[in-house]
């Protein structure tokens, strides 16, 4: 019958020590993270109270900005309408005075047209007085 060397026993029994001392280590780290948690639970409530609170008061002010908004809208829309109704009328007066207008035309042209022509008679009147003011060149008079 064969036999288990020796090296192999030594090197299987080493082994086994590595794990049963990783084993114990891990159970150690597990220990301690577990109370670590524990302290820390405290803090963590705390933490999620303050973020209800704060959702709390983010929808009380989603609210008000909802009611300011609508508020807003209502007031845009009724100084919309004013204006509406304002730039109506202008427009339905400024229709009368170009019907008024349209009457006169002729009229103001013909008179635009006149005053051309008595201002054009006027300054050629003016034009040929002077002319004939003025004495004539002396080598003109022999």
């Amino acid at each position: 019958m064969e036999t288990i060397p020796t090296w192999w026993l030594v090197l299987t029994a080493a082994f086994a020590i590595a794990g049963i001392i990783t084993f114990v280590a891990l159970v150690v780290l597990v220990w301690t993270l577990i109370k670590k948690m524990q302290e820390m639970q405290p803090k963590i409530d705390a933490i999620g109270d303050k973020i209800e609170r704060i959702s709390e008061r983010v929808e009380s002010i989603a609210t008000k900005v909802e009611g300011i908004t609508g508020s807003a809208k209502g007031t845009v829309d009724n100084i919309a309408a004013g204006a509406t109704a304002l730039i109506n009328s202008i427009t339905r007066i400024g229709a009368k005075v170009e019907d008024g207008l349209a009457k006169f035309a002729p009229l103001l042209i013909g008179a635009k047209i006149a005053s051309g022509l008595f201002q054009t008679f006027t300054e050629r009147k003016k034009a040929k007085a002077i002319v004939k003011a003025e004495d004539p060149p002396a080598a003109l008079r022999k």
